[in-house]
């Protein structure tokens, strides 16, 4: 119980870095969607981290969920919008891909470090 409790904490925290992280990105993104960046306004590009995320969540193959996890670990690292994007939208899919994905190993290790690089992108 006390483990359990443990976890909980730390999980607790690293999601609480996550959204730390994000918010650096969500400023850039907000002012671009609300003032326009005079090209394409409204259309914010990601980076194609809304597709990874779809790939970890949906993807049939397991080589595919873990090919798509690091990618979107290199996404991250490149591109401040895929960062917003995983704070907005991907953390559902990547802590539900922790649970449900236990038995794989290198599934697990690709989305700790997608995780860890929205923590750490532009820091």
């Amino acid at each position: 119980a006390q483990w359990q409790a443990l976890r909980r904490r730390e999980m607790s925290g690293m999601l609480g870095k996550v959204a730390r992280g994000v918010g650096g990105a969500v400023g850039g993104i907000a002012r671009s969607v609300v003032f326009g960046d005079g090209e394409n306004d409204g259309d914010v590009d990601d980076g194609g981290a809304e597709l990874l995320l779809e790939r970890i969540a949906d993807g049939v193959l397991a080589a595919d969920r873990r090919a798509a996890a690091i990618e979107l670990r290199d996404v991250v690292q490149r591109v401040p919008a895929a960062q917003f994007a995983v704070g907005a939208m991907g953390l559902p899919t990547l802590v539900g891909s922790l649970r449900d994905e236990r038995d794989d190993p290198e599934l697990m290790h690709g989305v700790l470090e997608a995780l860890t690089a929205c923590v750490t992108a532009g820091g």
